[in-house]
């Protein structure tokens, strides 16, 4: 994945987990202002004919129908090929336009960010410039900066 979507060498992930993502958008979603979804990507090849096939997918638990558009579902379907991604995504829809972007409330982003992770290919002193920012520049001394762990498997 750092191949594909890191440009270069200095390319970095930030780390959260599920809990605090669902949480952040819940906290914005709890004044009805928005709607939103979280889910796992399904991967499967869903134009058959040029027509979306939305067969395979589940429905909520709950329900006997679907409670959105099938067009928002769209959202979390890619074909086949990109299994390996292993993605999950959310998806946040405001119910007014009138704002120009969405705010997400995250709280405590020390708490939010567990990990920051530099491209495996990334040089020493790559590792330790970004360390510095998040600490310094950003003032998180919490998180933690570190070359991703699949440098050793490379011997880098």
């Amino acid at each position: 994945m750092w191949k594909i979507y890191g440009a270069n060498a200095f390319s970095v992930a930030v780390v959260s987990n599920v809990g605090n993502i669902m949480s952040a958008c819940h906290d914005y979603c709890a004044d009805l202002s928005a709607a939103g979804m979280f889910g796992e990507v399904i991967y499967d090849n869903y134009v058959s004919d040029g027509a979306l096939n939305v067969q395979t997918l589940g429905l909520p638990f709950g329900y006997n129908e679907l409670p959105i558009s099938k067009s928002i579902l769209t959202l979390f379907m890619k074909a086949k090929a990109f299994s390996y991604e292993q993605e999950w995504r959310v998806v946040l829809n405001k119910k007014s336009v009138s704002e120009p972007a969405i705010r997400v409330p995250i709280g405590d982003i020390e708490e939010f960010v567990e990990h920051v992770y530099v491209s495996p290919d990334a040089p020493d002193w790559m590792v330790s410039s970004i360390g510095s920012l998040v600490r310094d520049q950003f003032g998180l001394s919490r998180v933690s900066v570190s070359k991703s762990p699949l440098a050793k498997h490379f011997g880098i």
